[in-house]
């Protein structure tokens, strides 16, 4: 019998599962695979993880890829990065892009983001 192929929004959902369950090397593995599948949410998905396993660098990549597939939320979230990040220009084009996206962070998010910043900073 042949094996189905899982759609992109399958895995998508399975990674948030196993996520949710911290087996985040699976989730991972599945984010890559509807990446792959070109599913436009994917990227922001996979960028959070991996920001939050201290991969920064490839996470901006990931968002960059999902703003460029046309994800309001991976514009969005990128210009929150950027500013957590302290970068202030890139951020402003980035807050711009997800404005014109129809996804433009609200300015407690952006508060919250320049704040973000300025402890680490000063820590």
């Amino acid at each position: 019998m042949a094996r189905r192929r899982r759609s992109t929004v399958d895995r998508v959902a399975l990674a948030r599962q196993a996520e949710a369950a911290g087996d985040l090397v699976k989730a991972e593995r599945l984010y890559r695979e509807a990446v792959r599948g070109r599913d436009a949410h994917a990227y922001n998905n996979l960028a959070q993880l991996l920001i939050e396993d201290g991969r920064l660098d490839e996470g901006e990549q990931h968002f960059h890829a999902g703003v460029a597939a046309g994800d309001s939320m991976a514009a969005k979230n990128l210009a929150l990065f950027l500013l957590e990040e302290g970068k202030l220009v890139a951020a402003r084009k980035a807050i711009a892009r997800a404005r014109r996206m129809g996804r433009p962070p609200t300015d407690e998010e952006v508060v919250a983001a320049q704040n973000y910043f300025l402890e680490r900073s000063a820590g």
